[in-house]
């Protein structure tokens, strides 16, 4: 008998591909190796996290609660229908409680 991949797909159903000999997974639902990352990248990444955050603590009020909220928009694509409701809800509170704050600070 043949093994056939483990993975249950969104439908429910096996992948039933065949994986490499003594994995459990195929090749396409087997869990990627972490990349080691330069210490380069990371310095460049923290820099660049810094360098926003001064331009967020020299921001006014106003613009503050604008930039938040255009933050909150762009990662809505993350948060979609398949998240728990819980994951929803984390995303929903500060989004709903910026945009709030916005509207009566105008």
């Amino acid at each position: 008998m043949v093994e056939e991949c483990i993975h249950i797909c969104a439908n429910g159903q096996k992948c039933r591909r065949i994986p490499k000999r003594g994995h459990k997974f195929c090749n396409a639902h087997r869990a990627p190796r972490r990349r080691r990352r330069l210490l380069e990248e990371d310095h460049s990444f923290h820099q660049q996290i810094f360098d926003y955050l001064d331009r967020l603590e020299a921001m006014n009020l106003d613009d503050l609660l604008s930039e938040t909220s255009d933050a909150l928009a762009s990662i809505h694509g993350l948060i979609d229908r398949r998240s728990s409701r819980c994951d929803r809800a984390a995303f929903l509170e500060p989004n709903t409680n910026t945009t709030s704050t916005l509207n009566s600070y105008r």
